[in-house]
């Protein structure tokens, strides 16, 4: 159990029963299995596995609304659960990749060796060439963080990036750690919010799926090797 962050307990609802939101990322997509980052893929097969197993496990809980992104993944991943309570939120799009959108990280690697680097060393504040940094998606999360917290049983399909940034604004997490929250494909993360403090529950849904997290490398010099470079690269097609 953690407290919600004092900046954020103003936005709370007055009701002071507990409320639950449910964040989940998008099902497996194509770009997942070939390791490209950002893009608007389809669903593998497997996701739309997951899209069916969502929807199994939201037989017994109660959802009042669902929120996707812009991007088909994640409107895709809510194909079997009610049409009528779905909104598609701009807000919670996937972190803006600008000029390495549909790459795989050993294509940066290779083309842009020098932004590669630049991006390991800081996460946190690196912007991708016309695009987006992890601080760029906190600053326009800042008002969808105020609607979800007036919300109760609330199910948002998003993103990696983007929800790495919701659970650190709820949780508190450090901004230095924020890039590096392990947020992984078919889990369903369950929040339970009340009295300026919130419980967070991990159900790990039976899909198989690619691992999308990489850790930090140790070498994070302009100069590395490309195999240094992508040691921590999640395997892939």
């Amino acid at each position: 159990m953690k407290m919600i962050p004092t900046t954020l307990t103003d936005h709370c609802s007055s009701n002071n029963n507990m409320r639950t939101i449910y964040l989940s990322r998008h099902g497996e997509s194509l770009n997942n299995l070939f390791g490209k980052i950002g893009g608007d893929a389809e669903l593998s097969p497997r996701g739309w596995l997951y899209a069916k197993a969502l929807c199994g496990f939201f037989q017994s809980r109660h959802v009042s609304k669902i929120w996707t992104s812009e991007l088909k993944r994640t409107q895709q991943t809510t194909e079997y659960l009610d049409e009528g309570k779905k909104t598609v939120e701009s807000g919670i799009n996937e972190i803006n990749a600008g000029e390495h959108d549909s790459m795989t990280y050993e294509e940066i690697a290779e083309s842009f060796p020098t932004e590669f680097a630049m991006r390991d060393r800081d996460k946190l504040r690196y912007r991708y060439p016309d695009g987006e940094s992890y601080m760029d998606v906190v600053g326009r999360l800042e008002p969808v963080m105020k609607r979800i917290l007036q919300e109760d049983n609330l199910l948002v399909i998003s993103h990696q990036a983007t929800l790495r940034c919701v659970l650190a604004l709820l949780l508190g997490t450090s901004l230095e750690e924020l890039p590096y929250m392990r947020v992984p494909l078919h889990s369903v993360i369950e929040l339970r919010l009340g009295d300026g403090e919130v419980e967070m529950i991990n159900h790990k849904l039976n899909v198989d799926c690619v691992d999308t997290h990489r850790a930090m490398p140790d070498n994070c010099e302009i100069n590395r090797n490309p195999f240094e470079a992508c040691i921590t690269v999640p395997g892939h097609l």
